[in-house]
């Protein structure tokens, strides 16, 4: 292992609770004895075992905005031998920019929509080759997301670390075969591409045929797309949906240990990409199936008939078909459950995967 000291400069950090904060805090507490962490985000947590730095990361007046990055990075050249960053525009950019005055080497950390935006426009997409060119590595979260970095902008295969999770310790799921209603469970931001419209949907009408048990739907995570999907809910007579907003750790690890199927049905969106989907692992590590969709790197996090099911894509059908299985079938909750959280152990721990980050540090 290496004493490089290193510096993550991220705009999506803790209490930020989406996907690529709890990465990135993830990665922070893994190397937490050699990293200092600038973001734009405030910290208020106070046991945190690594410093947080708030700081502006993006000048409000002037372009281009990303020179306040370059300008940190020039500032704090002291304090690190390599740069982490998390999204390739604009703080990719500054990293390279910084790179070509002090030679610190950069290390770009890339997600689905990251890499979409990328390639928005031929500006964007030149300038996020040359970013990905100089980078030491480039890493992806998905072996799916990976391949489409090294496809579209010319680059070496990107290294795949996954998102992570550390094992919980606890009683199993079989004291849910007593109860009488199922209980769903989806953990997301209130957007379009996670699916939530198509759920309500599916329920309506397996709800409507008597196709699955009595159930409560418990939606955790605030979005733009709150009201409408709270009128959905009313105009399909689910009174089962509630709306719980966004909680903390401790209420999210109840919501987690009373579900009996996660459903999150992502759209492959062509702006916002599922690049993997964390909540998919999170839900597993309390042996909770999951059911979402047949799209790249969602079936990296979910083994299709082994940890959950995957719907074809836009088959409405289908996901009911997955809904009314999963819900009838305990012996198969169980047993995916079990597999899911058999399958976190053996892929998905912080150690297994933030271990491949040391040869280039």
């Amino acid at each position: 292992m290496s004493n490089n000291r290193l510096l993550l400069l991220t705009p999506d950090f803790p209490p930020n609770n989406g996907g690529v904060a709890r990465y990135l805090s993830k990665l922070a507490s893994y190397f937490s004895s050699r990293i200092l962490v600038i973001s734009s985000v405030k910290n208020s947590a106070q046991t945190i075992p690594f410093p947080v730095l708030e700081q502006q990361l993006l000048n409000p007046f002037f372009w281009p905005k990303w020179i306040e990055t370059v300008k940190l990075l020039f500032t704090f050249r002291q304090s690190y031998d390599i740069a982490l960053t998390s999204h390739v525009l604009p703080f990719g950019t500054a990293a390279f920019f910084s790179f070509l005055f002090t030679k610190k080497p950069y290390i770009v950390f890339v997600h689905g929509m990251d890499v979409r935006l990328a390639c928005s426009n031929f500006r964007k997409k030149h300038i996020a080759k040359i970013v990905f060119k100089h980078a030491r590595v480039v890493v992806a979260n998905s072996r799916s997301l990976a391949q489409e970095v090294s496809d579209k902008f010319g680059v070496s295969l990107p290294l795949v670390v996954y998102p992570c999770i550390e094992s919980k310790a606890g009683k199993t799921a079989d004291w849910k075969q007593e109860r009488r209603q199922i209980r769903y469970l989806t953990v997301s931001r209130l957007v379009e591409r996670k699916g939530h419209i198509k759920v309500l949907m599916a329920l309506a009408e397996l709800k409507q045929s008597k196709s699955i048990p009595n159930f409560q739907y418990d939606i955790v995570g605030e979005g733009p797309m709150l009201q409408s999907l709270k009128d959905l809910a009313e105009q399909l007579h689910l009174d089962e949906v509630v709306f719980h907003g966004s909680v903390d750790d401790n209420l999210l690890e109840k919501f987690y240990m009373n579900a009996d199927i996660f459903l999150m049905p992502v759209i492959d969106d062509l702006k916002d990409k599922e690049g993997f989907g964390f909540v998919f692992i999170e839900a597993a590590n309390y042996e909770v199936p999951s059911i979402s969709t047949q799209v790249s790197g969602v079936d990296e996090a979910i083994i299709d008939n082994q940890t959950g099911l995957l719907a074809k894509p836009n088959d409405h059908a289908d996901l009911c078909r997955s809904i009314a299985v999963l819900s009838n079938t305990i012996e198969m909750r169980l047993r995916f459950g079990k597999q899911a959280k058999k399958n976190v152990e053996q892929n998905f721990t912080c150690a297994q995967q933030f271990a491949k980050l040391e040869p280039y540090l």
